[in-house]
């Protein structure tokens, strides 16, 4: 595995994402977050998430559907009770992907409108669906794909962690990478796929001969797009 990791306050003060990852016995486990909450807390529950999931999967890394959903509902937990203790981080939320992988598994996880997206060199295969008011609009037939970009209530989720769940909150979905020929996974946060398109990405995560270069390349793009105001992070995984 190839991994190309990306972070940056962009615009903003702090940098309120979080992303992680680890290789354990040739199993894999990448996570990416998006704090909110204001007052700065979502840097903690961002990081907080992260950490969780990844010591998690450390002492338990086993690639499957049924272990994602235990480290995300533990995360989760920890979090909630991160919350309780000190009331002034109340407010902290923050989204989460997880990719699990190993020779020919990948599962993914997500929770709120950080995005996964799985590819066969420059073609995509898979993206998640946000869990947010925009996504809703769009599925029901009242936004077109372009107003989502700039609609008033892009920011507003419908799940996140460090909400109060009632019921199982995070999706989860599982592919053969052999047999679904996925080249390429990413993760990312809004403020990463709000300012570059899937061709864009597609044709850069396609070759790994200079990160560097990949690198310098999607910032470039970010930069230059004309809703870029936020913090954004990324892990581009190559199989």
């Amino acid at each position: 595995m190839k991994i190309l990791e990306i972070t940056d306050k962009g615009r903003r003060v702090n940098n309120e994402d979080s992303v992680m990852y680890i290789e354990v016995k040739d199993k894999f486990c990448g996570v990416v977050c998006d704090g909110l909450g204001g007052h700065d807390c979502g840097e903690v529950a961002s990081q907080l998430v992260c950490e969780e999931v990844v010591k998690g999967f450390k002492t338990n890394p086993i690639v499957s559907e049924t272990n994602l959903g235990k480290l995300i509902l533990d995360a989760q937990e920890s979090l909630m009770v991160a919350k309780e203790e000190k009331p002034e981080l109340s407010t902290m939320m923050t989204t989460i992907t997880v990719i699990l992988a190993d020779g020919d598994q990948i599962i993914l996880g997500h929770v709120g409108d950080s995005r996964i997206m799985l590819f066969n060199k420059r073609k995509l295969v898979y993206q998640t669906k946000d869990h947010s008011v925009v996504e809703a609009l769009y599925e029901s037939g009242q936004i077109s794909t372009e107003e989502k970009l700039h609609h008033p209530d892009r920011n507003r989720l419908l799940r996140a962690m460090g909400m109060e769940w009632d019921t199982v909150k995070y999706d989860l979905a599982s592919f053969s990478r052999k047999n679904n020929k996925i080249t390429h996974g990413v993760l990312c946060t809004d403020g990463f796929w709000e300012n570059i398109s899937v061709d864009e990405l597609g044709k850069i995560v396609a070759g790994w001969r200079n990160q560097d270069k990949k690198i310098n390349k999607i910032n470039e793009i970010i930069r230059n797009s004309e809703y870029f105001d936020d913090n954004y992070s990324g892990i581009i995984i190559g199989f």
